[in-house]
């Protein structure tokens, strides 16, 4: 019961008026994190959000997995920005890490399509590094140069063939282009392939973000979202390229 604001233990559970209008269609005034505390917190009682770092933010290492649509999308309607989930996000989020990354970066086409956001990124134009710490310093030229953008770090990676891999194995930081790279990276006929975006916190600690899969391809493996300071390592070449936040048209 509570009175006055205060708690009291009933049942042996402690009661706390939460701070956190009741929404419409909930009168479970003890409903907590979405009810689903293994993998929400609400630390201040005024956010419901998913478990990460010890400063109560989702955005931290973590591994959250999915075993449905709709599990999927409550988680990142509360991990991504409203800004990040402009009109057709189910369906980025449905397309694994490719359709993640893109709504971390934002997509001009306004399109779904892996194929779309794959071109886009991999230009003729773009420079592509082997090193991440020659493609971060590059990152931080474009900053200084072109103040007020915004820019992220992303990392492609992809299953080779053996030449593929020697050829890999032989090059040296960059910057390149796609054409340097032919026999290793073919935006028109990537197979296994993973995009991880580099994502920044105000207290200078980052982390990579990628899913291990679309949400509509069948495997044994749930879906999931993952957080951490290492990317997988079952890929053969990595490469890492800087790509500026873009508006979403659509």
């Amino acid at each position: 019961m509570i009175l006055a604001g205060r708690s009291e233990l009933l049942d042996g559970m402690a009661r706390f008026d939460d701070s956190l209008p009741i929404q419409s269609g909930f009168h479970n005034r003890l409903r907590y994190a979405h009810n689903d505390p293994v993998n929400f917190t609400d630390p201040s009682g005024l956010e419901e959000i998913p478990k990460g770092t010890p400063e109560n933010s989702y955005q931290g290492i973590g591994k959250w997995e999915f075993d449905s649509r709709e599990n999927a999308y409550k988680f990142f309607e509360i991990l991504l920005s409203a800004e990040e989930r402009p009109k057709g996000w189910k369906e980025k989020v449905r397309l694994g890490c490719v359709g993640l990354n893109s709504l971390r970066v934002g997509d001009p086409s306004g399109k779904p399509s892996p194929r779309v956001f794959q071109n886009a990124l991999i230009r003729k134009d773009i420079d592509i590094f082997r090193s991440k710490a020659a493609a971060e310093k590059f990152l931080t030229e474009l900053e200084i140069k072109n103040e007020g953008a915004v820019y992220y770090l992303v990392a492609v990676q992809i299953s080779a063939t053996t030449t593929g891999i020697k050829k890999y194995n032989s090059l040296g930081d960059g910057p390149f282009k796609i054409n340097d790279l032919s026999g290793i990276i073919d935006p028109e006929k990537m197979g296994a392939f993973n995009f991880a975006t580099l994502i920044l916190l105000k207290n200078g600690d980052s982390y990579w973000e990628w899913m291990n899969r679309g949400l509509d391809v069948m495997s044994d493996d749930p879906a999931a979202v993952t957080h951490s300071t290492d990317l997988p390592t079952d890929y053969d070449a990595t490469f890492y390229v800087v790509v500026e936040k873009l508006k979403w048209n659509g």
